[in-house]
């Protein structure tokens, strides 16, 4: 089976915004609008600093408390095993820890506080995307859509949150999960509700190692199509055909940059809705497996926005897909994980999913 590579712009080579981008910025802006979040940087961190000084100052045991009130740590059962509704599409979208982190770390003048990083760097590149104001309405917007399972992680997602935070309770915080913890209560004040539902992203992980996304698939109608977005590292994988229910089901992948998603994030953006234009003309509907880092709230928003009433099925597993590599080799460089083409150890290695219905397939470029 071959795996076609969608034709995009090369965005790691672009210095400017194109005039094709301009339909993803205004979109953006307007939901940034609507989610009542100012689209700017400076005044977004303005309006944050006096709840994040008073979030620094609590003591690991007061910042755990208040996390508690703030969220309802949910985790629901089989959050893949639903009906299908082809009348619309759906998201299942993760964040993964590490951004809040950052969110908190940026967006301090205590950078001791936290994991020792570049700010300075890290700080530039966020002000000068102005990504963070719209990403942030696209999280608020993930949380209050029906049509969007949005979960969140407080550890690598291989564990269970209500167990890190017992575990926190009684061994303390350290930098990085102080940084966590920090920017979760920090975007608390995104939802109107009092106390917000924090769905946790392990039983999504969960139910990809015990193989009920290949029991998705095996529901795909005719004529579907499925959409790897990743970067160039995972451009060889994809599903194994004995897991397709039809032979005529194609496979494609667009690339994501590895180093630019969020400073080109309108660019990033623009090529997946090209790209999905593309796919939705010729199929009856469009599975997407993402890895794209904190992309894909605003892939989810942008397609419940352009995409009304189609079918598309939208699986934001992360670092998951990075963990599947692990088990096969390819020639593509630049996987975070080390040694990705042997077995995989420690906390990885507790978590093998053992092949799964991945595989390296021939690409067609």
């Amino acid at each position: 089976m071959k795996l076609e590579i969608l034709r995009s712009t090369p965005v790691d080579n672009i210095d400017s915004i194109e005039i094709a981008s301009d339909y993803i910025l205004n979109l953006f802006r307007d939901i940034a609008d609507k989610e009542g979040i100012e689209g700017e940087f400076a005044t977004f961190k303005k309006a944050r600093e006096k709840k994040l000084s008073a979030i620094e100052a609590l003591s690991d045991e007061e910042l755990l408390g208040c996390f508690q009130r703030a969220f309802d740590v949910k985790l629901p059962n089989s959050p893949l095993s639903r009906e299908r509704d082809s009348s619309k599409a759906h998201s299942f979208v993760k964040v993964n820890h590490g951004f809040w982190e950052m969110f908190a770390f940026v967006l301090s003048d205590n950078a001791s506080l936290y994991r020792p990083r570049n700010i300075n760097v890290l700080r530039e590149q966020l002000e000068a995307s102005n990504l963070l104001p719209f990403l942030i309405a696209s999280i608020k917007r993930c949380m209050n859509s029906p049509n969007t399972l949005f979960m969140q992680s407080l550890t690598s997602g291989i564990g269970k949150s209500e167990d890190l935070i017992v575990g926190c309770l009684k061994n303390g915080l350290d930098p990085i999960r102080r940084g966590v913890f920090t920017g979760n209560l920090l975007q608390s004040d995104l939802s109107n509700a009092e106390r917000d539902s924090f769905i946790d992203s392990y039983p999504l992980n969960y139910a990809y190692q015990q193989k009920e996304l290949d029991n998705v698939l095996r529901q795909l109608p005719k004529q579907s199509a499925i959409l790897l977005v990743a970067p160039p590292h995972l451009s060889g994988i994809g599903i194994r055909p004995e897991y397709l229910p039809h032979s005529d089901i194609k496979q494609y992948y667009l690339a994501v940059s590895p180093t630019q998603a969020m400073q080109k994030w309108e660019l990033q953006l623009n090529n997946m809705k090209l790209a999905l234009d593309e796919l939705v003309e010729k199929h009856q509907s469009v599975t997407i497996l993402f890895q794209g880092v904190v992309l894909g709230p605003m892939l989810a928003s942008l397609i419940e926005h352009a995409f009304v009433n189609l079918d598309i099925l939208f699986f934001d597993f992360g670092r998951l897909l990075d963990i599947e590599v692990t088990q096969h080799t390819l020639s593509h460089t630049g996987s975070p994980l080390p040694n990705r083409s042997v077995e995989p150890t420690g906390l990885f290695k507790q978590f093998k999913t053992n092949g799964c219905c991945f595989e390296v397939l021939n690409i067609n470029d």
